[in-house]
């Protein structure tokens, strides 16, 4: 899940689109 409070590291930029 990505914060919207706080940007989200390339880190979990890249997880979040191998997960889609």
């Amino acid at each position: 899940m990505v914060s919207k409070n706080a940007p989200p590291p390339p880190e979990s930029f890249q997880k979040e689109l191998w997960m889609l």
